[in-house]
Parts: C-alpha cells; structure tokens; sequence
C-alpha cells in the first residue's frame, strides 16, 4: 500500500480552549465558550505550546511534528469527551473514564517536556466524526509513520 502524503490541515478549525480550562467549566465559561461545543460532536486534537505560544516539536519517525499533536480523539459531544479527557490530565481530578491523561502522568518525561499548562485543545465540529478522525489519523500515519503519542497503539 502506498500511503499519500498529505498534510493535515490545522487551520480549519472551529474553536479551541486551553484544556484546563475544561475540567469542571464555571457559569464564565458557559457564558464565553463556543455554543457549539455544549450540543455538537467532531473531532479533537490536543497540542502542546510553548511559553510564547508557538507548537512544540515533536519527533517522530519518519518526520518532525511541528504542530505539536499528542493525541486525536472523537466525540459526539464535545462537553462530555473532552471534559473526560481534560480531567484525566488534571492533578485533581485523575480518572479512568479517558485514558490519555493516565498515560501522561505515567511518565515524567511527557510532564517535563509538555507541560500541563501549555495543553491546548483544538476541536472541528463533524456530523461524521468517525469518518473526519479517521482522515486525520491517516494523514498523520502518512507523515509520520505512527500515532500521535498519547493515542493508543
């Protein structure tokens, strides 16, 4: 098979919240955040920044991410997945139900190399969202010749 190599596309996408911003949303974040993350589904990309606000780069196989992808996801809602996974990552909170943030903790290089509080969450709205992760994932594999380090294998 013969894999075509595309670039993802970061620049189309709907809104993004810094991820500590979705552990347990306040009556201000409700107030600001995007009504479509409360009712719609699609595809999310957690991304690493540094203290200026420029992607980290990340080595990959065959390439280096510039866009600093640890992890695409899917959901068909965004409050309830992301939220899962945004609580997963936070000291207070750890939980089960998204397991992203468990393989985070687990190893300090992840902690020091891309801090907590430059976690950024990157969401397109989808009424296919399967079919939209799955181009992203793609693309990905076509590039760099594996997953995004917190997806599982």
């Amino acid at each position: 098979m013969k894999w075509e190599l595309e670039e993802m596309d970061l620049s189309g996408y709907s809104f993004k919240q810094q991820l500590s911003d979705l552990l347990l949303p306040t009556q201000e974040f409700y107030s600001t955040v995007n009504p479509l993350y409360l009712n719609a589904g699609g595809v999310y990309v957690l991304r690493s920044f540094d203290d200026d606000g420029q992607a980290l780069t990340i080595p990959r196989v065959l390439d280096n991410d510039q866009d600093g992808i640890l992890y695409i996801g899917m959901a068909k809602l965004f409050c309830h997945r992301t939220g899962d996974l945004a609580r997963s990552f936070s000291p207070k909170y750890l939980q089960s139900k998204h397991q992203t943030g468990q393989r985070y903790w687990r190893d300090e290089r992840y902690q020091k190399r891309y801090p907590y509080e430059h976690l950024k969450m990157f969401m397109w709205v989808s009424d296919n969202p399967g079919e939209l992760e799955q181009t992203f994932f793609q693309r990905y594999l076509a590039k760099f010749g594996e997953t995004p380090p917190l997806n599982r294998v």
